[in-house]
């Protein structure tokens, strides 16, 4: 990064940086930096700073742009106006799609789909899987149907008892950590 400064500030190269830039591809690495600042300048709607010259007062109005768009956001989210990035993560009432996969790469054997899981009724008796996770993906098939209690998704299981409650309990602590 110090021979891509110096090529950005126009400065001539020693035999040792030369080497650097050669050896690092530091020319390609500084095309690929430009092209991300670009299509960041554009993302955010400033593409008339693209042709802006790399200097102090440029990151000044960067850093002036960015202050006053945290400024716009904080006051859209005390009028309850959130922009998710992922809102299927990370908006509480976003409602996960269940994953209808049927395998996984580079696994022979299928992985078991929501349908499989969560059966014809809640009165049918489901087998436990003896794979950890299959064991999730059946909790999480069954989340939007029991809801989050140990109890409940363990007598999905057959009889309920309380080494599978605390399976079941550890794999929802898993899920919440994970913000599933």
């Amino acid at each position: 990064y110090n021979v891509l400064e110096k090529l950005r500030a126009g400065e001539a190269l020693n035999a040792k940086e030369k080497q650097i830039h050669d050896d690092g591809l530091v020319t390609l690495l500084r095309q690929i930096h430009e092209e991300i600042d670009q299509t960041v300048l554009e993302a955010y709607g400033w593409s008339d700073l693209a042709t802006a010259a790399r200097d102090e007062a440029f990151e000044e109005e960067i850093l002036t742009r960015l202050v006053a768009l945290n400024h716009e956001r904080a006051a859209e989210e005390r009028r309850g106006l959130v922009r998710w990035l992922r809102p299927e993560y990370q908006d509480p009432a976003s409602v996960l799609p269940v994953a209808e996969q049927t395998t996984l790469d580079g696994l022979d054997e299928p992985t078991p789909s929501a349908k499989t899981l969560v059966g014809p009724s809640p009165d049918t008796a489901l087998s436990w899987p003896a794979k950890l996770p299959d064991q999730v993906a059946a909790i999480r098939a069954l989340l939007p149907e029991t809801g989050p209690d140990p109890a409940a998704l363990s007598t999905r299981f057959g009889r309920a008892n309380k080494k599978r409650e605390e399976q079941i309990e550890a794999i929802l602590e898993t899920l919440r950590g994970l913000g599933l």
